[in-house]
């Protein structure tokens, strides 16, 4: 196969390991694939010399260099060449997969691929309401067109295929789910026991609109859980990472440590029993997905696919929404039920290994390779 993956995101995070796994996989079995991305990670940087094509999509016009100084001071227009349309004309994929982490960002690759006459899928992490704040009219008829036109359109929960179908409108049937890798292969990780005190974990980036930790940083400036026999560990970086450490120190939350970025998910799991993550949207959580292969638990909000993961008051805890009282409420309940975390997360554990694929990568290349030769 020739294939061509393109992700529209700006940074890698737990959106981009589908994707990268899917294409390493390919690309081990003498599959031709060629990658553009908006960012370098050394990830890809591994794998570079084995692409087809690399396109770096922060570059994606270039300019006629010689005549540009020129031309803008005498305000006409410049010819600007697209990179990234010369690498697919010459390359000529049997497929582009393009993923996205939303829903209304990629409508100029798609209609280039569908301008180009050349097929393509899409893979869709996240589905939210924030999205309207971006969204009109005018693009609501052009990206309801291009996912008209896609091969097929993936999705990382069923909330948020359902949410696709509302914003857009949305009857036709080219739409499927696909699953989230877990980071980890270990399934069995001894479950720490502390008679002391309770280490519960936050595992993504330090960043707080989308990932809510300001909500969780409002529950815990309360006497009872700085009180409370009880750890945060939080495991990320992120742009909110020095704001978190002032808010920490004002307000005097001793219990809570920033153990900055590891990619140790076995470690993380060695020395925490419960996972917390206070989401204010969610597609599917790479971090609860590992939490749970790990036999632990979690606190959750109802945001994204988690509650199609976590059963409440089984298999974890739910707060009904992302406010500072849902979350105190169900971290309340999970408080009341501590000496029962490591039997909720062995019921993790196997809620997780039933109810998804055991290879997420090769479920997902099983259709790229169906779709390809087409």
């Amino acid at each position: 196969m020739n294939l061509f993956y393109i992700s529209t995101n700006s940074m890698w995070s737990g959106s981009e390991i589908l994707w990268y796994e899917s294409a390493r996989d390919l690309l081990s079995k003498g599959n031709q694939v060629a990658i553009a991305t908006k960012y370098d990670h050394p990830k890809i940087n591994e794998i570079k010399r084995v692409l087809s094509a690399f396109v770096d999509l922060r570059n994606r016009y270039s300019t006629l260099s010689s005549w540009k100084k020129y031309l803008n001071s005498i305000h006409l227009f410049f010819f600007e060449k697209d990179t990234l349309k010369d690498e697919i004309v010459r390359a000529k994929p049997d497929l582009i997969i393009v993923s996205q982490g939303d829903i209304i960002s990629s409508a100029d690759i798609f209609e280039l691929c569908i301008g180009l006459n050349v097929r393509f899928i899409t893979i869709t992490q996240l589905v939210c309401d924030v999205h309207w704040l971006w969204l009109n009219d005018d693009l609501q008829k052009r990206l309801k067109a291009a996912y008209q036109k896609a091969i097929k359109n993936f999705f990382v929960s069923q909330d948020n295929l359902k949410q696709h179908k509302f914003i857009f409108a949305y009857p036709y049937d080219n739409t499927e789910l696909i699953f989230n890798p877990s980071g980890i292969s270990e399934q069995h990780i001894a479950y720490p026991k502390n008679e002391k005190r309770y280490s519960i974990a936050f595992v993504g980036r330090i960043e707080c609109f989308h990932k809510g930790l300001d909500i969780l940083i409002k529950v815990l400036n309360s006497e009872k859980w700085k009180c409370r026999p009880v750890e945060f560990n939080f495991y990320g970086k992120g742009p909110h990472y020095s704001i978190i450490e002032q808010q920490l120190t004002l307000f005097q939350i001793d219990n809570v440590h920033l153990k900055g970025y590891t990619d140790n998910i076995k470690e993380v799991w060695e020395n925490n029993q419960l996972l917390i993550m206070p989401s204010r949207m969610e597609g599917q959580s790479l971090a609860l997905i590992e939490a749970s292969c790990c036999n632990r638990g979690a606190v959750v909000t109802n945001v994204g696919g988690v509650a199609e993961i976590v059963e409440n008051n089984r298999t974890g805890f739910i707060a009904k929404e992302p406010t500072p009282e849902s979350l105190d409420e169900a971290m309340e309940r999970a408080w009341n039920e501590r000496d029962n975390w490591e039997f909720i997360g062995l019921a993790a554990g196997r809620k997780i290994r039933e109810s998804r694929p055991s290879d997420a990568v090769q479920y997902f290349n099983k259709n790229v390779e169906l779709l390809a030769g087409i």
